[in-house]
């Protein structure tokens, strides 16, 4: 007989630092979710910002957005959502 064990799923993270953040935050994430899209909407849905996740360490600016609350969303992550400060 042949017993297989589940290789343990590595999970996907993404931090936002500063958060609540002035000009810019820088978005960690891990290794396989690199290449990944993402999209930074308003409090009503609209899509402000997109853009690539292009390493670990994804420094995005936020100088043109008004101050408020914002989703950051990356595709194929249904249900993870960060929320993203800007003052």
């Amino acid at each position: 007989t042949t017993t297989s064990i589940p290789e343990a799923k590595q999970t996907e993270t993404i931090i936002a630092s500063p958060n609540p953040a002035n000009n810019y935050t820088n978005i960690k994430i891990s290794p396989e979710l690199i290449g990944s899209l993402y999209n930074i909407h308003d409090i009503t849905g609209r899509i402000i910002l997109t853009g690539k996740l292009i390493d670990e360490n994804n420094l995005i600016h936020l100088d043109n957005l008004a101050d408020g609350l914002y989703s950051l969303s990356i595709a194929g992550m249904k249900k993870q959502v960060l929320r993203i400060v800007k003052q």
